[in-house]
């Protein structure tokens, strides 16, 4: 009776861990669905599905190495620093390459994550030194400033593209402030998404934070058009 009741509670010890085990798959995120809501432009919500999974395996790199990704986008960068340095330090080959690469443009970028429909004033430094646009100056290009890792550029990037359709008579152009760096000073970018308006003489006529939605972007355009 004795060895059949320890046999027993055996059976119900092992079932109420299988349970446990059972519910805690179906809570926890799965790394799949994580990285899908990433590339969807989930940032908040993979980020927070990452940190659990890398409380429940610390030393996966590549669960590090999204999370760094993640935080990048928000604009997280010194968590996003200390993900990409520990996925340097411990990831294999190929994660620690990518990792490295993740620092180098933290490292040489200036810029932060911004995101607003703000209608910043004309910026004060103008690439024509010392000159200013005329009141009946138009707009004769637009320029966008971004990054591949910035979150927000990402979902502004549909509006600058059918935005642009309207405006046949305006040049539209896109510079990534990692490749193109001498562009990104001489407009005094700070924060991406950033746009600037020039006129035909090169003049700012307007410098300062992308808009939320194709119609505020417009309206900011038709002002100078």
């Amino acid at each position: 009776m004795k060895k059949h009741q320890q046999g027993k509670a055996l059976i119900i010890s092992t079932l109420a861990f299988a349970f446990i085990a059972v519910q805690g798959a179906f809570s926890a995120p799965s790394f799949n669905q994580a990285v899908a809501n990433y590339n969807a432009g989930k940032y908040g919500q993979a980020a927070a599905e990452f940190e659990t999974l890398k409380a429940a395996y610390p030393n996966n790199s590549m669960t590090r190495y999204y999370l760094a990704l993640c935080r990048q986008a928000l604009g997280h960068f010194d968590k996003a620093r200390d993900e990409y340095q520990f996925v340097a330090t411990n990831g294999d080959a190929r994660l620690k390459a990518m990792a490295q690469q993740g620092l180098s443009r933290m490292s040489g970028a200036k810029t932060s994550v911004a995101y607003s429909g703000s209608t910043a004033s004309t910026a004060s430094a103008s690439p024509s030194a010392g000159s200013r646009p005329s009141a009946n100056a138009k707009v004769r290009k637009i320029l966008k400033f971004t990054a591949v890792w910035c979150g927000p550029c990402k979902r502004f990037a549909p509006i600058y593209e059918e935005t642009s359709k309207k405006f046949s008579d305006v040049k539209f152009e896109t510079i990534d402030i990692d490749q193109d760096k001498a562009t990104a000073d001489k407009y005094q970018v700070q924060a991406i998404p950033h746009l600037v308006f020039l006129d035909s003489s090169g003049n700012i006529l307007y410098s300062g934070g992308a808009f939320n939605d194709e119609e505020s972007f417009s309206e900011a355009i038709k002002k100078f058009h």
